[in-house]
This record gives C-alpha cells, sequence and structure tokens, in this order.
C-alpha cells in the first residue's frame, strides 16, 4: 500500500521516521492547497499535521481509504464526509499531556516572572548603564496563593493542574462531565471565569467552544487575570482579548496557538506588549514527536491488518 505524509516537516524534521515495511511512503515538508488532490494521487493513504482535508479532496482521491494525523486534533479533516465515504480517519491522541502542560507553565511563568525580558535587559547592556531604574517597568507576580482555572479538563488540563498545585495554586475547573472524584474543584462556567485569576484552555474546537472566550466572557473574568491558551486558536475571539490587554482587564496573555498561523503583521497579537506568542510548538520536543510517530505508525500498521485503532469516524 502507498501512505503519503502532506506536511510531515515539523514532526519529522530530525528525521525519527516511520517503519511500515514493504509499504510505500512519500514525505513532503510542506502541502499548499492546490497541490493536494496531486500529491495525493492514487494514494491508499495520508497523514497530516495542518494540511486540510474537505470533502472534495476525497471525492477527487477515489483510492484514498485512510486518513490518519500527526496529532490528537483532527478538525482540519472533515470527519463526517469521511466516513459517509467510507474512508477511515485516525488520530494520536495521548502523545503531548507532559509536553503541553509543561509549555502551558512555561508561558504562564514568562507572563508573570519576564525571564525573556530580564535576558533581553542584561544582554542589551541597560543593567551596566543604568543599574535597576526601568525595574518598576518590568513587574513580576507569584502565583502561590492565586487561583488556576482550568476550562476543558481532559489529560492536559488536569496535568495542567496538578503542575499549578505545585506552585501552591488552588485549582478550579470546568468540563461538561466532572469526574466524581478529584483534587482540582469542580465548578460552572460562570464560577470558573469569576474566579480565577489565571484562566487555561485545553478544550477541543467544536461549534460550541468557538470564541467561548468572548466579549461576554472577558467581562466576567476578574480585572487583571491571566490568559493561557494552548489549544486552538478559535477558542479566543482575538479582538476582543486583545482589547482586555489594553484596557488592563487581562494583565497578560500567554498562547501557543492563534486563529491563522502564522499571523498577519497586523494580528492584534503581534508584538503586543503584553502578550507572550510561541508558534504552536508545545509538542515538539524530540520525545513528544517520537512516541507521536510511533502511534502514527502503529494506526497505520493496524489499519493496513485490518483492525484500525484510535478511530474517530466509528
Amino acid at each position: 500500500m502507498k501512505f503519503v505524509m502532506l506536511d510531515g516537516f515539523l514532526p519529522n524534521f530530525d528525521g525519527i521516521g516511520l517503519d511500515l515495511g514493504e509499504h510505500e511512503q512519500i514525505w513532503y515538508d510542506q502541502t499548499q492547497p492546490q497541490q493536494v488532490v496531486e500529491r495525493i494521487g492514487d494514494a491508499d493513504g495520508i497523514v497530516v499535521n495542518r494540511v486540510v482535508i474537505s470533502r472534495e479532496i476525497m471525492q477527487h482521491c477515489p483510492n484514498l481509504k485512510y486518513i490518519g494525523t500527526f496529532g490528537t486534533g483532527y478538525n482540519n479533516v472533515e470527519v463526517e464526509a469521511a466516513k459517509e465515504l467510507g474512508i477511515v480517519v485516525c488520530n494520536a491522541p495521548g502523545y503531548s499531556t507532559m509536553a503541553v502542560a509543561q509549555h502551558t507553565i512555561a508561558l504562564l511563568l514568562e507572563v508573570v516572572g519576564r525571564v525573556g525580558q530580564f535576558d533581553a535587559f542584561v544582554r542589551s547592556g541597560i543593567w551596566g548603564k543604568e543599574g535597576y531604574a526601568n525595574i518598576a517597568s518590568m513587574p513580576t507576580y507569584e502565583l502561590c496563593g492565586k487561583t488556576l482555572g482550568i476550562l476543558g479538563a481532559g489529560e492536559i488540563g488536569r496535568q495542567v493542574a496538578h503542575l499549578g498545585q505545585a506552585f501552591g495554586m488552588h485549582t478550579l475547573a470546568y468540563r461538561r462531565t466532572p469526574p466524581k472524584e478529584s483534587t482540582i474543584t469542580y465548578v460552572d462556567l460562570d464560577t470558573l471565569l469569576s474566579q480565577s485569576d489565571v484562566l487555561s484552555l485545553h478544550c477541543p474546537l467544536t461549534p460550541e467552544t468557538y470564541h467561548i472566550i468572548n466579549t461576554n466572557a472577558l467581562q466576567k473574568m476578574k480585572h487583571g487575570a491571566i490568559l493561557l491558551n494552548t489549544a486552538r486558536g478559535d477558542l479566543l475571539d482575538e479582538q476582543a482579548v486583545a482589547q482586555a490587554l489594553d484596557c488592563g482587564t487581562l494583565l497578560g496573555l500567554g498562547v501557543d496557538v492563534l486563529s491563522k498561523e502564522p499571523p498577519e503583521e497586523g494580528h492584534p497579537f503581534y508584538r503586543h506588549p503584553h502578550a507572550v506568542v510561541t508558534p504552536h510548538i508545545a509538542w515538539i520536543p524530540h520525545e513528544t514527536r517520537e512516541r507521536l510517530l510511533h502511534i502514527v505508525e502503529e494506526n497505520i500498521l493496524q489499519f493496513i491488518k485490518g483492525t484500525p485503532q484510535n478511530v474517530v469516524t466509528k
């Protein structure tokens, strides 16, 4: 069988690779929308990271039987269309829990500790010339005793909560079906918004969660709260969040995801003094990608055997 990896650069930039035995595999670093159908060609299966696979593309590739994702999310694949066309779609769950949780806390620490700014302060020579004259413009904050709110307490969200507890933070969480027993206190969404000093988003992107953090939600949040997003960019109404940063309703923002990636020059978070933005790389550690590619490999091999795993088109 033949499998095409349409945008495999980020998962495989250091050549970890897949072992598919005798089966053919073709790798592309990136694929533009107008190249997708041609590159799929007569392939039996594809694996995508961020390339969008629409119903129209599937219909133009009649040999396509399998779509895998280099990740847990699969909102870039029209799953219902795949299901109707008899195409199996498989994702890679759970591979990045620790890495994304770690990165979430790294963003938080940068917002409250400004390590990057202080590093630049030293490297620029300002410390030597002016001493501590500019320190007042770079205030820092303790996390101990603050309340960390988790919106979407799946594996990653719960791990972020545990890391927050290690800093002495109180933890609250919201999810549709909270567990009966937990070290995290579960509350309704309005309570989460109003009581969180730090709000961290870890829910999937669905029609219900699109722009879940909007003007109305921001008005319910504590004045001077911190907002973190390592889930999906469209969970935020980015214009509303930028306005909240401008007026001080939000103290700071840390995000690894945006509604459009990479952002255009005029993006509201681009160069914003109160925003820390990283390029969707929370999942990028070597160990994390080894785990990811192992799952992707096993997904393909199990599909070939006729016993597909991690299927999202059931």
